[in-house]
């Protein structure tokens, strides 16, 4: 698995909308690739990992077995219910 160290827009991951396409926009900490998209083949992975991109500078980092639990630490944070802070009693 790797991670996104630098924000991008997917070029190869795109949905056909009336407006025209939408490309899957991956933020610094995302997994690539995302839950359900396509395997990526080994010359995108390069592609992204090293400067040969369309913007000239690495984007995504591998992590082996950590980017599973950065999925679930961001999974387990989202599916938290934030509790209200409490107001402090005026002194």
């Amino acid at each position: 698995m790797y991670r996104v160290i630098a924000m991008f827009d997917d070029l190869q991951d795109v949905t056909t909308t009336k407006a025209g396409p939408v490309f899957h926009r991956y933020n610094v900490g995302d997994v690539y690739p995302r839950a359900g998209a396509d395997t990526p083949s080994d010359e995108r992975i390069k592609e992204l990992s090293t400067d040969t991109n369309a913007l000239c500078k690495p984007l995504i980092e591998l992590v082996g077995g950590e980017a599973d639990t950065v999925k679930e630490q961001t999974e387990t944070q989202e599916a938290k219910p934030k509790r209200p802070r409490r107001k402090k009693a005026a002194e």
